[in-house]
């Protein structure tokens, strides 16, 4: 686009005195720069996308990428710039020629009334070190590798925060499977680098994290604390109970009988066969002692009966109980040490981004790095942004 007269802070400037040939085309400046004068007043000394320049059908292994058009601003000059297919990334949009418009003017001689702006692509860049996330860039150049974060919707939305505030994002999400225009990559991207600093739309904000039962945490839905659940039956390892008690039947205390009788033969004590017995057992089939004695025959036929029971007394009528819970492969024996029944529960947690600012410090200590430090951002604007530190 053209500019007239311009200053060095790109405002359009009074003329000399003296007729200047008008053409038609300048009507259509005119008010294209009239149109687009708020934008730049708002966004004044950043480079970044004014409107479309979508990525699509990006492919993360030959590193190419379509582009719609669309306006970018550099520098407060706006380009509209041209859609472009299997374009390689990383690249900028950077200023390029910039043709003079020279007019007669009717007191004579010739002036420059304005200037004409053409922009470029560039794709050369210079990494200080392998470990950088980003090359040298300037402040005059809209980088993509393959999105950007230089879109104004993103610098407008930041430029109303305050330092601190917090949006909600779901850290264990940081890979991106799809492009602008809602199409699968080519691969993955990842927004979250290794060194925890935040790309593309969350550029300038950093990662908020806490512990504890109701935290911010990394990934939502981690085990930690404990609950009021519901166990199941193989949350619960296979143990005994024990127990002595008082045994209730319907009937309430009872008791246990036994009646029996047995014969036995009238032996004098110092009988040769039994010198020890005044009752010898008869047993059936073989007597006590060496098969002798009574045997089967009982010779008087007078039994001897008796009866037993237990005393339905509750302290002194009791039952020892051992029962085995559960089903589980494992088991508890008596004496061994207790198995341990996992009741954690998942954290009620949400993971937070906090906006910390547009950085102006663009390295952090790095022991892989060449000369101690990583390229970690950068800069794309040409002037400092106050922020309120509450």
């Amino acid at each position: 686009m053209k500019k007239y007269n311009k200053d060095n802070k790109n405002i359009t400037v009074g003329f000399s005195d003296g007729g200047m040939p008008l053409l038609l085309n300048d009507l259509l400046q005119l008010e294209t720069n009239t149109y687009l004068s708020g934008i730049t007043s708002v966004l004044r000394g950043f480079s970044c996308v004014l409107q479309g320049c979508i990525i699509s059908n990006v492919n993360t292994t030959t590193k190419k990428l379509d582009i719609s058009e669309g306006l970018v601003m550099i520098d407060d000059i706006i380009y509209n710039t041209t859609a472009i297919t299997n374009q390689t990334y990383p690249f900028s949009f950077v200023h390029g020629n910039v043709i003079p418009d020279t007019r007669g003017f009717k007191v004579g001689g010739y002036k420059d009334v304005g200037n004409t702006y053409e922009y470029s692509v560039k794709t050369s860049f210079t990494w200080s070190d392998i470990v950088d996330i980003y090359p040298i860039l300037t402040t005059s150049e809209i980088y993509f590798d393959p999105f950007t974060a230089q879109k104004a919707s993103y610098i407008l939305n930041n430029l109303g925060k305050q330092k601190g505030e917090c949006i909600i994002k779901n850290i264990s999400t940081t890979t991106i499977l799809k492009d602008e225009t809602n199409q699968n990559l080519v691969g993955t991207v990842n927004w979250l680098p290794d060194t925890l600093v935040p790309k593309y739309a969350y550029y300038g904000y950093h990662i908020l994290t806490e512990t504890g039962k109701l935290t911010m945490n990394n990934s939502i839905g981690s085990l930690s604390g404990s609950d009021n659940i519901s166990l199941t039956e193989g949350q619960i390892p296979q143990h005994y109970h024990t127990s002595d008690g008082l045994i209730v039947s319907p009937g309430g205390i009872h008791r246990h009988e036994f009646e029996n009788a047995f014969y036995s033969e009238n032996v004098p004590l110092m009988s040769n066969l039994y010198k020890n017995h005044h009752y010898p057992t008869s047993q059936f089939g073989t007597s006590l002692i060496a098969n002798v004695g009574s045997g089967e025959t009982d010779y008087d036929n007078t039994p001897i009966a008796f009866r037993d029971m237990t005393y339905n007394n509750p302290s002194e009528h009791v039952h020892g109980l051992t029962g085995i819970t559960g089903s589980t492969s494992y088991l508890l024996t008596p004496g061994n040490a207790q198995q341990l029944v996992d009741i954690s529960g998942k954290q009620y947690g949400v993971s937070l981004l906090e906006w910390k600012g547009y950085p102006t410090t663009h390295t952090i200590p790095n022991v892989l790095s060449s000369n101690g430090l990583q390229v970690v951002s950068y800069k794309f604007w040409n002037f400092d942004i106050p922020f309120i530190n509450m």
